[in-house]
């Protein structure tokens, strides 16, 4: 019995001992995130206000959030970010930067 005992209390200390493994990132999550950025690079590097004084666009960042699905739409997700940028200015021969905020379906 007091083996049995002594067993039991060795089992219990080893499932103390064991941490659950971090859960992976879902590779879908994964897709649309990288998805999200590469959209978000090229609209605020080439499309974004068409008719202001931007020159060209000399520095760039993307800050992501994680993509969330959105509720009632199966398959589709919603990815808010911030895009900052330094570009030239052309009516006022200098530079200029800014952030913007912005959200992607997808």
């Amino acid at each position: 019995m007091a083996e049995d005992e002594a067993q039991a209390a060795r089992n219990a200390n080893r499932n103390l001992n064991v941490k659950a493994a971090a859960p992976l990132a879902d590779p879908v999550l994964t897709e649309v995130a990288r998805f999200a950025e590469e959209r978000a690079r090229a609209y605020f590097k080439y499309q974004d206000d068409p008719l202001s004084n931007i020159g060209t666009v000399v520095g760039s960042d993307i800050y992501l959030k994680k993509p969330e699905p959105v509720p009632g739409w199966t398959g589709r997700f919603r990815v808010e970010g911030t895009a900052y940028r330094q570009y030239i200015n052309n009516q006022a021969s200098g530079f200029g930067r800014g952030g913007k905020e912005f959200e992607i379906l997808i």
